[in-house]
């Protein structure tokens, strides 16, 4: 026929993609083996004579969403995955995976990095590719102490352990339990210089990467907040009886922002709300519909500033912030107040 190889991958090309002909047909018309369609079909892609586009529409809707709450919250980066399926078991991958580009946007050559607990935060840091990064010599820091023998998305010490594996630089281990017994023990373990190396540095952060827990479960079966469990009987009580939407590592708020402050609150060991938003570049890790009220929270707290979270918690957002009509930002160190019922 005398074409050249590349005008045959492009007439092959053509006649199969753009008149949808078969290539038994393509093979019969140009007079060459099937064998030979297959292969300038491959080579169509491979070269990418052909390129193949599959459009999202949800991606156009997240898209759409970011912009909607990017008017009422300014952030240095606001990402929502594509999730029509509360259930959806991929969820905390897909979450993962979008973090990751945010995170590495902002890591900066040493800096400070502050690591919290959960299972986002677990999933972000397994999902989390080794590289090549020693040049950066980060630090990473525990957020809070430990939980004894709870779930592993809850040792934070290992948690900090895995990013120095996979990047590098040097990391602190919080030799101290997230709750203790009393404010007197707690002001002891604080006195220790080993506990202190770490907690001082909760204030020269750079970076903080954490997930929000929240007060309404996603289902009715399912305990709010994981790490609850943990507290006594009346510290429990206490927090579900209040005005509190969510938490970020123990420490609680309401639906404004306000810092919910209980009895346990004074026998944590962990960063204060305080400590994050003076914190440059702070990355909450949240997905899911019942989250929406506490991420609402949060950020209206100015607690983040850079959120990766999912369609469904976008959306029941927004319809909050619909419903509710214009709610002013709290300022300063206000306190929730108790809950009425």
């Amino acid at each position: 026929m005398g074409l050249s190889d590349e005008a045959l991958v492009v007439q092959v090309c053509k006649l199969y993609y753009e008149q949808k002909m078969t290539q038994q047909e393509i093979a019969r018309f140009l007079g060459i083996s099937r064998t030979r369609i297959v292969r300038c079909l491959q080579d169509g892609l491979a070269s990418g004579i052909v390129q193949i586009r599959v459009v999202d529409p949800s991606e156009s809707s997240c898209q759409d969403l970011t912009r909607r709450l990017n008017k009422f919250f300014p952030l240095k980066a606001l990402e929502i995955v594509p999730n029509g399926d509360p259930e959806n078991p991929m969820l905390y991958k897909n979450l993962a995976h979008r973090a990751e580009k945010v995170f590495m946007n902002f890591l900066g050559a040493n800096f400070k990095v502050g690591v919290g607990w959960g299972k986002s935060v677990f999933t972000f840091l397994s999902e989390f590719p080794s590289g090549n990064f020693s040049f950066l010599q980060p630090t990473w820091i525990p957020l809070i102490g430990g939980l004894g023998e709870a779930e592993q998305f809850f040792q934070v010490n290992e948690l900090v352990r895995i990013m120095q594996k996979k990047m590098g630089g040097r990391c602190h281990s919080l030799h101290a339990p997230a709750l203790v017994e009393s404010e007197a023990i707690k002001t002891a373990l604080l006195s220790d210089g080993g506990i202190q190396t770490v907690t001082n540095k909760w204030d020269e952060m750079d970076m903080a990467v954490f997930g929000i827990g929240a007060i309404q479960p996603r289902e009715p079966a399912h305990p709010p907040l994981l790490h609850m469990k943990y507290l006594p009987e009346p510290d429990r009580k206490e927090i579900l009886q209040s005005n509190a939407v969510g938490d970020i590592l123990s420490r609680f708020f309401d639906r404004t922002g306000r810092t919910c402050e209980f009895e346990s609150s004074q026998r944590i060991i962990g960063v204060t709300l305080s400590q994050l938003r003076n914190t440059p570049v702070t990355l909450a890790i949240v997905g899911g519909e019942h989250k929406a009220e506490a991420i609402l929270g949060a950020l209206r707290g100015k607690y983040i500033n850079c959120l990766v979270t999912d369609e469904s918690a976008a959306k029941k957002m927004l319809e909050m912030i619909s419903k509710e009509g214009k709610l002013n930002f709290f300022e300063g160190e206000k306190i929730c107040s108790p809950n009425p019922h």
